[in-house]
């Protein structure tokens, strides 16, 4: 909007672009026209995360440039030209918020180790050092102090955190957000009495567009892949630590009684999932909470096999999000 933009332009001496940037999908489709010759990843190993891994590692081999910053030398970063080695949560101090909108304080409780340093001081001295290697003067812009200076800066341009500092939180623990002034409480619950646009409004949601990919006789699975409990994600953090990997060490592909019957395949067997992209290794769990047709498979990285070296590129037009839950694929018992 407007006058938010005219907010940040007063505030910065330089005003934001207007136009919405790219998604994760339309920058990695760049690599491989041109449009996407460099790229800078924070906190994230798309080269795990990603569909079609072979299309996403393609795409990446395009690249003229990629600089990647996070804790270790995950999959992406091993790609990487220059790897930025970053701080830990527990190796600086901040803010985290979370779902139901509370921003709670990050307090420093040990130093990060070697070269690596909190996000915030990495970003403001690449920003200083390159616009000084252009003949950018940026003043004092990135001249920080620390996290409390940087939040406070945030609060002042972001109307629905202006009550809020770290000092504040540090004295009252985790706020809400919209917590618009120093003597607000916080919004515990969001529209209590009412909404922006009076009654709220229930709109059916409908699927416009088929599947880019649905079984056939040839694929007669539908794949889902998701999380586990003791894996988050890809698992870059979560199988660096042993006793996450002791309670859940191998990829399981979970399979409906009846289509295990119909395989031959028991829990514990080693199976093998295809799809038209590529295979991985896993062993059968069999279970009814899949239903009969469909299997699921978490797309942490266990071994060598990983769900998104399996998963299609193809996405919906209007979210851009892949199809990571439509995909066709085969299994098949692989003898012990």
């Amino acid at each position: 909007m407007p006058d938010t933009l005219d907010r940040f332009e007063a505030a910065w001496g330089i005003r934001p672009p207007a136009d919405p940037g790219l998604v994760v999908t339309e920058i990695v489709e760049g690599c491989l026209t041109g449009q996407t010759r460099a790229m800078y990843v924070v906190g994230e190993n798309p080269l795990l995360s990603e569909p079609d891994l072979h299309h996403a590692e393609k795409a990446f081999g395009r690249l003229d440039f990629l600089v990647v910053q996070d804790l270790f030398m995950h999959e992406t970063a091993e790609h990487a030209d220059v790897f930025l080695p970053a701080a830990a949560f527990a190796e600086k101090e901040g803010t985290f918020t979370n779902s139901e909108r509370r921003v709670q304080r990050v307090r420093k409780a040990i130093d990060p180790p070697d070269l690596a340093r909190p996000d915030w001081w990495i970003a403001a001295e690449l920003a200083k050092r390159v616009a000084a290697r252009v003949g950018i003067a940026v003043g004092r812009q990135f001249d920080f102090s620390g996290a409390p200076e940087i939040f406070d800066e945030m609060a002042r341009l972001t109307p629905f955190l202006g009550g809020m500092s770290h000092a504040r939180l540090d004295r009252e623990g985790g706020l809400q957000w919209p917590c618009p002034t120093a003597d607000h409480p916080g919004t515990p619950y969001l529209y209590a009495d009412d909404f922006p646009l009076g009654r709220a409004r229930f709109v059916p949601a409908t699927q416009t567009v088929a599947a880019a990919e649905l079984p056939d006789l040839e694929y007669p699975f539908l794949l889902n892949t998701g999380r586990l409990l003791y894996h988050w994600h890809g698992g870059t953090m979560t199988r660096r630590v042993e006793g996450l990997m002791e309670l859940a060490p191998r990829l399981e592909v979970a399979i409906h009684p009846s289509d295990a019957r119909r395989l031959g395949v028991d829990t514990g067997a080693v199976v093998r999932v295809r799809s038209r992209r590529g295979e991985l290794t896993g062993y059968a769990r069999v279970t009814e909470a899949v239903r009969a047709g469909a299997v699921f498979v978490p797309f942490v990285k266990l071994g060598e096999s990983a769900a998104n070296f399996l998963t299609n590129s193809a996405f919906d037009p209007g979210s851009r999000i892949p199809e990571y839950k439509v995909c066709a694929v085969q299994i098949e018992c692989i003898p012990s």
